[in-house]
């Protein structure tokens, strides 16, 4: 059995792109005003932010990091919440408490 390798190719291209094509189309279904929120596991979310798993667990055990959700005993971030947390993080100087102490 001999299966051109074009064949092989496109049937690879058009199975990896599937999840994007329904991406496209539930977006464009609700007119682009409402994508489907992204869960990130710890890795990822450390990833966004730039700090390590160890930084992301010792602040979910502490206290001090990000919104996080558990869900089926799983932890989860969501990008906004990401967002959210490194906008509080925002200082204009050294001795600058950041927003929320600064409105104390």
């Amino acid at each position: 059995m001999n299966i051109p390798i074009e064949r092989i190719i496109r049937e690879i291209v058009q199975e990896e792109l599937l999840p994007l094509k329904n991406l496209l189309n539930q977006i464009a279904s609700n007119n682009g005003n409402h994508l489907p929120q992204k869960l990130l596991t710890t890795k990822q979310a450390a990833d966004y932010l730039g700090m390590s798993t160890s930084w992301m667990e010792q602040k979910r055990s502490k206290g001090g990091g990000p919104v996080y959700s558990k869900i089926g005993g799983k932890i989860k971030y969501q990008i906004e919440s990401l967002d959210e947390f490194k906008q509080q993080q925002s200082r204009r100087h050294t001795t600058d408490l950041g927003p929320e102490k600064n409105n104390k």
